[in-house]
């Protein structure tokens, strides 16, 4: 029992912080039917769900197959078949951003938009 207190002492009274991980949550929302060959929009949300600031926080999304680019909000570009936000430099603890995006539905067939 001694040693393991030994061990925390030296632990907490260590002038080194311990790695902290910063969590971040993604989630979409959107309609559950599109019409085919029209547009419809859906958003994005990332939250730190993390217990301190998150640095840098990258966001992108991949377009299904099928599905033409419109717009999208926050400074959203398309390179390919993603989206891509600018970083974001400092996301606090339980903050979120949210984004746009609009796009045209494939004229036949299934879309699956996954987070």
């Amino acid at each position: 029992m001694a040693q393991v207190v030994s061990r925390l002492t030296e632990y907490f009274s260590s002038t080194e912080e311990p790695p902290v991980r910063e969590i971040a949550e993604a989630t979409k929302t959107g309609p559950a039917i599109a019409i085919a060959a029209t547009n419809f929009s859906y958003a994005i949300s990332v939250q730190n769900a993390g217990p301190s600031v998150a640095a840098d926080v990258v966001v992108t999304d991949t377009l299904p197959a099928g599905v033409t680019f419109v717009s999208a909000t926050g400074g959203g570009t398309l390179s390919g078949n993603v989206i891509s936000w600018p970083a974001i430099a400092s996301l606090a603890s339980g903050a979120s951003q949210g984004y746009g995006v609009t796009v045209t539905a494939p004229a036949t067939g299934t879309l699956l938009n996954i987070v």
